[in-house]
This record gives structure tokens, sequence and C-alpha cells, in this order.
């Protein structure tokens, strides 16, 4: 992995991280709400799974309601 996709990678996972937080909800709660695999979510908020599913992230982006390029905007243009 090159260093741009390991920084857009480590900036999905902290907005990731944030969005939940904001709404107040934990790990679990997203995974069944989602039908993502904890595990495979974890590795999401850690920074440790280069590859992400397109049906994931389409419903990480329902569950948050949160457009998909809201995931790799840099935290300071993301006030939504």
């Amino acid at each position: 992995m090159n260093k741009k996709e390991n920084d857009l990678l480590k900036l999905f996972s902290a907005n990731l991280r944030r969005f939940r937080h904001k709404k107040k909800c934990t790990q679990i709660k997203v995974c069944i709400a989602t039908d993502i695999d904890r595990s495979v979510y974890q590795k999401y908020e850690s920074s440790n799974s280069p590859d992400i599913r397109l049906t994931n992230l389409y419903k990480l982006s329902e569950f948050f309601e949160k457009s998909l390029d809201d995931f790799i905007r840099p935290i300071n243009d993301n006030k939504k």
C-alpha cells in the first residue's frame, strides 16, 4: 500500500469512529444494524483492513446518513 492509500485508510477509520461516537453507538450496535461482522468492523476502525467491501461501505453510509465521500473527507471539512 502506498502512502496516499494508507493516509486515506487512516482518514476513513478516524471518520468512521467519529461518526459512531457522534451517534452514541457501540460497535456491536453498528454491526447488528448493518449486518457487518464485528471483527470486520473492528478492522475498519483500526485501519487494519485495506479492502473495504463496497456493500459494507454502502451500509455504513446509510446507517450514519453520510455520503460516501464523507468517509474520506478530512475531519475539518466534515462538519455535517
